[in-house]
């Protein structure tokens, strides 16, 4: 499975895959990002029942602490 994510083109070997696993995978933590999922924003409540396919293209933001 293909998915362009921030721009760019990652390869997944796994062909179901939820919002919530690919952020668990990648430990970032939900509640401090938003996700854009082909120009429609998805709402956090639904990351575990939103499942990225083949060609999906994601914009992911996170927050960033600083000092």
């Amino acid at each position: 499975m293909i998915i362009v994510i921030n721009g760019e083109r990652q390869s997944f070997a796994i062909h179901t895959l939820s919002i919530a696993e690919w952020l668990a995978s990648r430990n970032i933590e939900p509640k401090f990002c938003a996700i854009e999922l082909n120009g429609e924003i998805v709402s956090q409540r639904d990351f575990d029942s939103t499942f990225l396919k083949d060609g999906d293209e994601v914009e992911l933001v996170t927050l960033v602490g600083g000092g």
